[in-house]
């Protein structure tokens, strides 16, 4: 599972190996449940393996996460503090 913060700019992640599909789905609901509640996250359930292997599939969550959170920012129509959102954008 994959949590950003939208408010500390930080991106969580929780890994859970197939045997815990359960736990790992009842933690996402969870955490859904939260960020319709209010929290600033936004939370996806990857299925990636290693975390080698998520890097691999979802590189975004690893490079720059000022592009990323100003990518889900556009998104959740959040803009960074200290960046507009054309900077993103090339």
């Amino acid at each position: 599972m994959v949590e950003l913060n939208t408010e500390t700019r930080s991106v969580h992640i929780t890994p859970y190996p197939t045997v815990r599909l359960y736990e790992a789905e009842a933690a996402y609901a969870a955490a859904e449940k939260r960020a319709k509640e209010g929290e600033p996250i936004d939370v996806v359930l990857v299925a990636a393996g290693s975390i080698e292997k998520m890097k691999r599939a979802y590189p975004n969550y690893f490079l720059d996460t000022q592009s990323f959170i100003g990518l889900m920012g556009k998104v959740i129509s959040w803009k960074p503090r200290t960046e507009t959102w054309t900077e993103h954008v090339r």
